[in-house]
């Protein structure tokens, strides 16, 4: 590895235009390249499309040919297909290409543990890696950080976990995007509408979306799970409600709560919850609050207080982001984040 990472951007989404900025402004990190999709991005200076001035790099929609640069690592930020198509089969395609290029890849795509869920695609993807001497990460916020690493962590203080129960509700007033709020979300739909457009894939999403920290933790604690119990509830607006990016009416979704509940026979010792809203000071259900809750001997509790929601896409690109220089020193194969080194912020 040379003194700064030389890094590939792929996808120039919410996340991916992020990071872009964020790397452009770090002296550890060189951006060398970017694959986008979209037709209207191709050929474009890749800082101008961010709203920085030229930087001489041009997005391409040619990921084989961008990935011949000489590159440390790609930073993969293009959406989660199985959020999107049902699974993840693009995705895999995706991190496979970047992997045979040897180059590292860290994603906020997925790929957080898939071990549980999809055993065969994590060994082949393990395999690839070493293959080629290379490694791959997947992270974010939540999860890749509050939703699992550190709950792990805060658990190193305590003589006995019984329980742990992490709770998120993430404020989507602020996101910009109609695709994922009407689209993925459902907001601004009749419930009948969201039933016969979105939900079942949305559905299946979360689950896969929550399930892999609930094992990660599980892992973690050495315990041994055997049986996972999903809950989807959502909510409709009251009174109309209005958004950076979207106007909901009366009667429309405006909220979802999303639970996995895991259970060793009949004890519950994990419970995940991820809600969406919007409007919070107008939307009740479900209630506001992120916090993650150990119970044992002793017991430990921490809230996830500041502008973090109204940040999120940035605090998810910048978790991610700051991985990269010890993903490029790491063992190859597909890591997890208590294999690495401390992450701290990159200078």
């Amino acid at each position: 590895m040379s003194e700064k990472c030389r890094v590939i951007q792929w996808g120039m989404g919410h996340v991916g235009t992020a990071a872009i900025r964020m790397m452009l402004q770090k002296e550890s990190i060189e951006l060398v390249g970017a694959i986008v999709s979209r037709e209207e991005k191709t050929g474009k200076d890749i800082g101008e499309l961010v709203g920085y001035k030229s930087i001489g790099i041009k997005a391409s929609n040619d990921p084989e040919k961008v990935l011949r640069t000489e590159a440390d690592a790609v930073f993969l930020a293009t959406a989660a297909s199985i959020g999107t198509k049902g699974t993840w089969d693009e995705n895999v395609k995706q991190v496979s290409t970047a992997l045979k290029a040897s180059k590292n890849v860290v994603t906020t795509a997925g790929f957080l543990y898939p071990w549980k869920n999809h055993p065969e695609m994590s060994q082949e993807l393990d395999n690839l890696a070493k293959q080629h001497g290379v490694s791959l990460l997947g992270t974010g916020a939540c999860p890749g950080f509050h939703t699992d690493f550190l709950p792990l962590a805060l658990s190193g203080c305590m003589a006995r976990v019984d329980k742990v129960i992490v709770r998120e509700c993430e404020d989507d007033s602020f996101v910009d995007g109609t695709l994922w709020l009407t689209t993925t979300m459902g907001f601004g739909l009749t419930p009948e509408e969201f039933e016969k457009r979105s939900a079942g894939t949305l559905h299946k999403f979360m689950i896969e979306l929550l399930s892999e920290p609930i094992h990660y933790i599980a892992d973690g604690l050495g315990w041994e799970l055997t049986e996972l119990r999903p809950i989807h509830k959502y909510f409709t607006a009251t009174e109309p409600l209005k958004t950076v990016a979207l106007e909901v009416a009366p009667g429309t979704l405006c909220s979802h709560q999303f639970v996995i509940e895991a259970f060793i026979e009949d004890k519950l010792v994990i419970s995940v919850e991820h809600s969406f809203k919007i409007c919070p000071d107008k939307v009740k259900e479900p209630a506001d609050g992120s916090y993650i809750k150990l119970e044992g001997r002793p017991s430990i509790e921490t809230e996830l207080k500041g502008n973090f929601w109204p940040w999120a896409m940035l605090t998810t690109t910048a978790h991610a982001v700051n991985t990269i220089p010890v993903v490029v020193k790491a063992q190859p194969g597909l890591v997890t984040m208590p294999e690495l080194p401390l992450v701290t912020a990159l200078k």
